[in-house]
């Protein structure tokens, strides 16, 4: 995991203005990885930067507010499988019924 924050530290630092519309879930990414690490400060510091640049991102404000509630990591990602199973899901039948 050390690769991955560093991967996703670097990747937000250099966005051009042209792409900065993706620091947002980079640094997102960068909390989530921080967050699993124990590392609480920076996870925080990742998406409060987050926030600042798009105070309306779900899943910035999602795992801001789970960490802010010390919610167990494990729990979080099942719900975040849970979410994905049903967004996919609902995709697959949107595609089957015109």
């Amino acid at each position: 995991m050390p690769h991955a924050r560093r991967l996703w530290g670097y990747l937000a630092r250099r966005c051009v203005p042209l792409h900065t519309d993706l620091v947002p879930p980079l640094l997102t990414l960068l909390a989530w990885v921080t967050w699993r690490q124990d590392d609480t400060v920076t996870a925080r510091h990742a998406l409060k930067e987050a926030l600042s640049l798009d105070p309306a991102h779900r899943m910035v404000n999602l795992l801001y507010d789970a960490i802010n509630r010390g919610v167990d990591r494990e729990e979080l990602l099942e719900v975040f499988r849970i979410a994905l199973r049903e967004s996919l899901d609902q995709d697959h039948s949107d595609t089957h019924h015109p």
